[in-house]
């Protein structure tokens, strides 16, 4: 709290002309600091303990202590852009590399989950031959087309090659068999028959990792992966799809196709 009222008292030493700290009686530097911390003291009035836990849960070492500045500071800086104490800027800008980070963990993460719980359904009811039950013949083609692009060492199992938008339609036209799984109608929708909305919001998020120089993620991005993540695995977690699909299709450097 020190670092974050000193910061505080030269944020008011650059914004009120009169205000002199060295010159101020003590009364005084608390007002003026005060002043500015408005903002964090509304928010720590109205946070949630599962926000406050997540912004503030214990940090050990040294950097711990000033993680926490750096937290509170932004808190102010969220209302007052000119509230930048030095390190902010670097601060945030670490926080938005792991949000990045994250969105893509997210993604791949889903993905290969939908395909998992798809291919264990077919193989539950057709078996061996589950392959030449998935989708339609030409989806099916086209995955043989992308698993004959690698070399044969490298080669994954032909559900691996679907296209992300196949998976979706294949979910659909199956969707009483898979509702459970993805049935998450997208915030602020009432819902519908089918709530696959998401699925096609993600497939415009996946081709930023596939091609990341075509553009970045925004914050809305950023906000949507972190909240269908949730979303998904409290259906993962209501439907136990740990049982329902317990083989993973990782393999090192294949991680991600675009198709």
């Amino acid at each position: 709290m020190l670092l974050l009222f000193d910061a505080l008292i030269k944020h008011a030493a650059t914004k009120r002309k009169n205000f002199d700290p060295n010159n101020a009686s003590p009364e005084e530097i608390v007002e003026e600091a005060i002043g500015f911390a408005k903002p964090l003291c509304e928010f720590l009035q109205t946070v949630s303990d599962t926000e406050f836990l997540e912004r503030f849960a214990a940090r050990y070492g040294s950097g711990g202590p000033l993680d926490y500045f750096h937290e509170l500071s932004q808190t102010i800086w969220e209302h007052d852009k000119s509230f930048a104490p030095e390190g902010l800027a670097e601060y945030l800008a670490s926080k938005d590399d792991e949000r990045i980070a994250e969105a893509e963990d997210t993604i791949k993460f889903i993905e290969n989950r939908i395909t998992e719980i798809v291919v264990s359904h077919f193989k539950k009811i057709h078996g061996n031959k589950y392959w030449n039950y998935i989708g339609t013949k030409e989806m099916r083609v086209k995955a043989y087309e992308r698993q004959q692009e690698d070399a044969v060492e490298k080669q994954l199992e032909l559900e691996a090659y679907l296209d992300f938008i196949d998976k979706k339609k294949i979910v659909e036209k199956n969707y009483d068999a898979f509702k459970a799984y993805f049935d998450i109608p997208l915030r602020g929708e009432k819902g519908y028959a089918k709530n696959l909305k998401w699925m096609d919001r993600l497939n415009e998020l996946r081709r930023i990792v596939a091609h990341p120089h075509k553009r970045a993620f925004k914050s809305e991005d950023l906000e949507f992966l972190e909240w269908i993540r949730k979303e998904f695995e409290k259906k993962l977690l209501a439907v136990g799809a740990d049982e329902a699909a317990p083989t993973a299709l990782h393999t090192p450097g294949r991680e991600f196709i675009d198709h």
